[in-house]
């Protein structure tokens, strides 16, 4: 199992996250920052019963984090968290 921990980096400001993705490298950073709420709902889902492991279930997570980041616009009102929460 791969110990995502070690990976997270302080949260940015919602300004921050507005300048970040319009790079590549900075969406990284957007994700490499959100990545305790991917293993948070990951772990949310680990005990439904499904037969997928963990780590399955954190790949899914970063993948979604970067469609949200695609799929995000600043100018909307919203937090970056909150629409990539659902």
């Amino acid at each position: 199992m791969v110990d995502y921990t070690k990976y997270k980096r302080k949260p940015y400001s919602e300004d921050e996250i507005k300048e970040m993705i319009k790079t590549d490298k900075g969406k990284g950073d957007v994700v490499l920052s959100n990545i305790g709420l991917v293993i948070k709902m990951a772990n949310r889902y680990i005990h439904l019963g499904a037969y997928i492991s963990l780590d399955d279930l954190i790949e899914q997570g970063i993948i979604g984090l970067y469609r949200a980041i695609d799929s995000y616009d600043p100018d909307n009102g919203s937090k970056f968290v909150t629409h990539a929460y659902y």
